[in-house]
């Protein structure tokens, strides 16, 4: 994990100019534990991004519905952004986080 971050600044490091003063933190934890979420002040975030991740679509999907359901119960002041693979879950992502107060864009 510790190796997956050091790869990320670098490559931020290289491209820093199309960030645009844009800070950018990375931390590491479980998305699905309230405790982790704390921790690192989802609630205080002004954006959080919500990237797919595996091999097929219907597991990209339902692991990022867990994220969002685990974001609904932290009152986010921001936005999330959520990368769907499954055009047809899209709704369902929707459905729960309108449960959840929040703001959310998606990216299918």
């Amino acid at each position: 994990m510790e190796e997956q971050i050091t790869d990320m600044l670098e490559d931020l490091a290289q491209d820093s100019d199309s960030l645009r003063g844009t800070r950018v933190v990375c931390r590491t934890g479980s998305t699905l534990m309230q405790a982790d979420l704390r921790k690192v002040s989802v609630s205080t975030a002004r954006s959080i991004v919500v990237l797919a991740e595996g091999r097929s679509a219907h597991v990209c999907d339902s692991r990022v519905l867990r994220v969002v359901l685990g974001l609904c119960g932290c009152h986010i002041a921001g936005h999330i952004v959520v990368e769907v693979s499954d055009i047809d879950n899209e709704k369902l992502v929707r459905h729960i986080a309108k449960q959840g107060y929040t703001s959310l864009g998606l990216v299918c």
